[in-house]
């Protein structure tokens, strides 16, 4: 079961399973949702995102841990995904009753491995895909610009990686993200005019998430500062130019790989 809010991340998450050679996957798309498939489907591990609408993650699992006893639900494996990457982010996953912790954007080879370190044995023997594709388990400041500008706009490559080389998945994903961010980055540029600092941190992270799953680097490095600064209740004005330049910038280039301009 994947809970998670975010449709892109849902996509990036639901096409590396399904390369990885897991085919049953049902998604939820906020806490409340999965406790429901939970208590309905016989699940044998979850994928949890913490910041969600409705019911966050963190007490999704610790209302999944008090289920009655004979639906068998306090050993289900929980593993938390979430863009946070803190010691402090992990000891609370941990505390509501998460068994790992995976950080954002995915990289296909721990997923696979965090999935079969918790998946029962009988389940694991049958996901001979995953096996055999990994056989050994395995205000902006002149600085922050500087280490923006040094990594890619768009990094298709890395994308395709992700997809484990399905350019026909890869391009679905580049389809749904184009119109997806263009709206989000509206959201928060006219969140920083208002100062709505909740709302920006809000937006950030959830588009920190997707923006580094799809392999937007440039502005997946910005929104980290851009959450940072506004969960420090500082002002974000200074981020608006960049961060429109940028979603130009990654707007233009998506445009190219959508016409089938670049490969």
């Amino acid at each position: 079961l994947l809970v998670e809010d975010n449709l892109i991340n849902q996509q990036v998450i639901c096409g590396i399973l399904h390369k990885l050679g897991y085919r049953s996957i049902h998604v939820a798309e906020h806490g409340k949702q999965g406790l429901e498939i939970i208590q309905n489907e016989n699940i044998d591990l979850v994928l949890m995102d913490i910041q969600m609408p409705v019911m966050d993650g963190l007490e999704a699992t610790r209302q999944i841990r008090m289920l009655p006893a004979d639906l068998k639900k306090n050993d289900l494996p929980i593993v938390a995904i979430t863009a946070h990457a803190l010691k402090s982010d992990y000891d609370r996953c941990i505390k509501a009753g998460m068994n790992d912790f995976i950080t954002k954007p995915i990289i296909p080879e721990v997923l696979d491995r965090t999935i079969i370190k918790w998946l029962k044995p009988s389940v694991k023997n049958t996901n001979t895909a995953a096996q055999s594709l990994f056989p050994n388990g395995l205000s902006a400041s002149r600085e922050y610009v500087e280490e923006a500008n040094a990594v890619p706009v768009f990094d298709y490559q890395n994308l395709k990686k992700k997809m484990l080389g399905d350019d026909k998945l890869a391009q679905q994903i580049v389809n749904a993200f184009y119109p997806s961010f263009q709206e989000k980055i509206k959201e928060m540029s006219e969140a920083i005019r208002r100062g709505q600092q909740e709302q920006i941190a809000r937006l950030a992270h959830s588009l920190k998430g997707s923006t580094g799953n799809v392999g937007a680097m440039q502005l997946h490095k910005t929104l980290e500062y851009v959450e940072k600064t506004a969960r420090s209740n500082l002002s974000c004005d200074g981020f608006i130019t960049v961060i429109e330049k940028q979603a130009e910038n990654l707007a233009a280039t998506l445009e190219k790989y959508i016409n089938g301009q670049v490969q």
